[in-house]
C-alpha cells in the first residue's frame, strides 16, 4: 500500500499540465479576447500605435523622453498626456493602452471625449444609461482621448465618468489639449485636482523654431 507521502506526490503528477493542453488553450484564448474587446473600441486610424512601431518616432514631438516616460507610465493609474494637436499625444497613449491590456490580461477602454459628451443626447428618455457611458465607468482602464474637445452640453456624461471611476479608485488616463486649470474648471474641479496631484504628467511641446 502506497503511503500518504507517495499518493500526493502521484496527484501532484497528475496536476501538472504541460504546455500545449486546455488549459494553456484557455490562456491564449482569454488573451485573444482581452485584445480583441480592446481593439474594437480603438479607433482605425490608431491600429498601428503600439510602442514597438517603427512610424511611432515620427509622430511624437520631444524624441525619446515622452516615449519613455509612456512606456514608464503604464504602471500608474492616472496619467495626462498634454499637448496641442499633431504633438503625438493620442499616440502614445494608445501605445499605452496596449500594453497595460496586454500586461495585466484585461481590457481596457479607448473612449473618444466627444462620443462620450454626447452619449445621453443620442440615448432615448427612459431606456437607462447610455452603454458607452456604463462601458467608461465599468472599464478596468479608461482612456479618454482629447478631453475638453466636445462640445459642452448639459447632458455630457465626462464629469461624472470622472467622478466616479475616482470614487473608486478605478485608473483613468486623458489626452487632452487644455490646462489642468481649464480641465478643472470645465469639469468637476475637485475629482479633477485630486487626479492631477496624483497623475504622471506628460507634456509635448513642439521646440520653438530657430
Amino acid at each position: 500500500m502506497k503511503t500518504l507521502e507517495e499518493i500526493i506526490a502521484d496527484c501532484a503528477k497528475i496536476a501538472t499540465v504541460p504546455e500545449g493542453t486546455w488549459e494553456a488553450d484557455q490562456e491564449r484564448l482569454r488573451r485573444e479576447e482581452v485584445r480583441d474587446e480592446l481593439e474594437a473600441t480603438i479607433p482605425r486610424d490608431l491600429r498601428w500605435a503600439r510602442f514597438n512601431a517603427p512610424e511611432l518616432a515620427g509622430r511624437v514631438v520631444g524624441g525619446a523622453d515622452p516615449v519613455a516616460r509612456s512606456q514608464a507610465a503604464v504602471r500608474c493609474q492616472y496619467v495626462v498626456w498634454m499637448g496641442h494637436a499633431g504633438t503625438g499625444k493620442t499616440s502614445l497613449a494608445t501605445a499605452a493602452l496596449r500594453a497595460w491590456s496586454r500586461d495585466a490580461k484585461r481590457a481596457a477602454m479607448f473612449g473618444r471625449a466627444h462620443h462620450l459628451g454626447t452619449a445621453r443626447i443620442q440615448q432615448r428618455a427612459g431606456s437607462g444609461e447610455a452603454p458607452i457611458v456604463a462601458r467608461a465607468i465599468a472599464a478596468p482602464l479608461l482612456l479618454i482621448d482629447d478631453l475638453g474637445a466636445e462640445a459642452q452640453t448639459q447632458n455630457n456624461a465626462i464629469a461624472d465618468v470622472i467622478r466616479d471611476r475616482f470614487d473608486e479608485e478605478k485608473p483613468l488616463w486623458f489626452t487632452t489639449g487644455l490646462t489642468a486649470n481649464e480641465v478643472a474648471a470645465r469639469y468637476d474641479g475637485g475629482a479633477v485636482r485630486r487626479i492631477f496631484e496624483r497623475a504622471m504628467v506628460i507634456q509635448l511641446v513642439r521646440p520653438e523654431p530657430a
